[in-house]
């Protein structure tokens, strides 16, 4: 079973590093793998680049405990699209701003989910 899922919500704008805030991870505790689609939407400023990292976590209501679930490579091109499958899923999942030159970055982070069993 796939079940499609937008991570983002709609186009992200970020002008600094940083993570999707806690009570907007999603619980993807019904599956086993996630297929996601990072869309860099596009860039603002000199030598733009930003690296995306998904995290993962049990509980969604403090920092603490999250971990890297995997990254996508740095985009510096707008309108790039890059697909990367997750595995080993704690109960959240949410984006994570590692890295970021130019002035901002929009991107969009959907995808499917899937449970095996």
């Amino acid at each position: 079973m796939a079940d499609e899922f937008t991570l983002t919500g709609h186009g992200i704008r970020v002008t600094q590093t940083k993570a999707q805030p806690i009570e907007q991870a999603l619980d993807v505790s019904d599956y086993d793998e996630l297929d996601l689609q990072l869309g860099v939407l596009g860039f603002e400023g000199a030598d733009p680049s930003v690296t995306v990292r998904i995290l993962t976590g049990m509980c969604n209501r403090t920092d603490d405990g999250w971990v890297e679930a995997g990254a996508f490579d740095a985009v510096n091109a707008a309108n790039a699209w890059k697909i990367k499958n997750f595995k080993g899923l704690l109960k959240y999942v949410r984006w994570d701003v590692t890295a970021l030159s130019g002035t901002s970055a929009t991107f969009t982070l959907r995808g499917m989910a899937r449970q095996w069993s």
